[in-house]
């Protein structure tokens, strides 16, 4: 079931975990340094780590209404840019790398 799932995948589970941490230390440190407010900050960081949708949904459900659309702007962005770095990543590794390996 589900938690032999979590179970058999422990290193991917602290991988992930230590991967969210650092963002948000990340995001929290500069955020304070540039002081930027509380909720552009998480609203930001939920735009870029569970897209526009949730970043919308969280900015509703707190009460900022200011920063819906934000929200979906950035996150969408984030698609789009993320897309496109990826593809180039992607064929340059192909490129780069002998046949065969990848």
């Amino acid at each position: 079931g589900a938690l032999g799932a979590l179970v058999s995948n422990l290193y991917t589970l602290a991988f992930i975990a230590i991967q969210l941490a650092v963002h948000m230390v990340v995001v929290l440190g500069f955020g304070s340094l540039a002081k930027l407010p509380m909720e552009a900050i998480l609203t930001a960081s939920n735009a870029n780590v569970g897209g526009p949708a949730t970043a919308a949904a969280m900015a509703a459900a707190r009460g900022w209404s200011h920063m819906i659309n934000p929200a979906m702007l950035t996150g969408s962005l984030g698609y789009a840019i993320g897309t496109a770095v990826g593809g180039s990543v992607g064929a340059f590794l192909k490129w780069y790398w002998p046949l065969g390996v990848l």
